[in-house]
């Protein structure tokens, strides 16, 4: 097995490790184990747990992330309305893969870190969605500061569809679109 290949097999060990025993119940020498190799070879990729545990959210995120570009490079063909109905339906989907992920969990650390790490790297990608349809004339009126405005928005929005409340998605899908047509003067 080459290098690469063994460097994947024991991040992959180890996410599974993280989900299904949290952060702290696994350890090196059980990813290790489950590879079938010795502890040298850990070191030999990885200078400690924290060291695979941060490569294993990288990789959790670049696959997610670009996922969602992907999507987006679609929704811009859409106009803002739809655009934005289907980003929250995409939003929605990640939600609850995300919840039945994190019912795997036991650690608070690994999901406030995987939750935080995905809202970092969506601001870029709905600024980007928002100084188009800006420059593109659908959004009215000036923003003075668009960085806060895509914080407000993801923030927002992340708190709305995370709430337990008993409301449906339905319904929180509804009051978000036309909070955002408000905002943005649409």
């Amino acid at each position: 097995m080459q290098a690469i290949e063994r460097k994947q097999e024991l991040i992959q060990i180890a996410f599974q490790q993280f989900l299904s025993r949290g952060y702290d119940k696994t350890s090196i020498r059980s990813i290790v184990q489950d590879a079938g190799g010795e502890i040298g070879m850990f070191y030999h990729y990885f200078q400690s747990k924290d060291d695979i545990y941060r490569e294993v959210l990288q990789q959790y995120h670049d696959q997610y992330i670009a996922k969602f570009l992907e999507k987006l490079e679609l929704l811009k063909t859409k106009n803002i309305h739809e655009l934005f109905d289907e980003m929250l339906d995409e939003l929605e989907r990640v939600i609850v893969n995300y919840q039945n992920m994190n019912e795997s969990f036991k650690e608070e650390k690994c999901r406030k870190e995987l939750h935080e790490k995905s809202l970092e790297a969506i601001e870029p990608i709905l600024k980007e969605v928002l100084v188009y349809y800006q420059n593109e004339g659908v959004i009215q009126g000036p923003i003075e500061n668009m960085d806060y405005l895509v914080s407000f928005l993801l923030y927002g929005v992340s708190a709305v569809l995370h709430t337990n409340k008993d409301t449906s998605y339905s319904d929180k899908k509804q009051a978000i679109l036309a909070l955002i047509d408000k905002l943005l003067g649409v």
